[in-house]
């Protein structure tokens, strides 16, 4: 009797588990389509410009996230400064540099003076 009631909780720890794992991949699925869903392709006509917001915080590693912020990002409603990897920054520059439709960077935003040497070192 012992054997049975041990068997049926690691049976229903095991089901446990399974039914989470599966609502958790089920969030993520919901997340992810509702993330790419409301995303429209850019076009690029020739003569345009490409728009760097300078409020935004760059930083040389990913920005960490919560799962508040995730949520917040879902719904809209993330007013926090947008955070951007430096790689992809001079990535997406240099592609803009060679990309004939580009006739330039526009830059808009609050710069601290002290940042300044590091976005002009960005734009050569």
């Amino acid at each position: 009797m012992k054997n049975f009631f041990t068997s049926m909780l690691g049976t229903l720890a095991a089901l446990a588990i399974c039914v989470v794992g599966a609502f958790a991949l089920f969030l993520i699925g919901i997340g992810i389509v509702a993330a790419l869903g409301n995303k429209k392709p850019a076009s690029v006509v020739p003569g345009s410009y490409l728009v760097f917001d300078l409020s935004a915080v760059i930083t040389d590693t990913p920005p960490k996230s919560s799962p508040t912020e995730f949520l917040a990002a879902l719904n809209g409603e993330d007013d926090s400064p947008k955070n951007m990897q430096l790689r992809l920054v001079t990535h997406a520059l240099r592609e803009a540099a060679k990309d004939a439709r580009i006739s330039g960077v526009f830059l808009h935003g609050s710069l601290p003076p002290e940042a300044a040497p590091m976005v002009m070192a960005l734009l050569r």
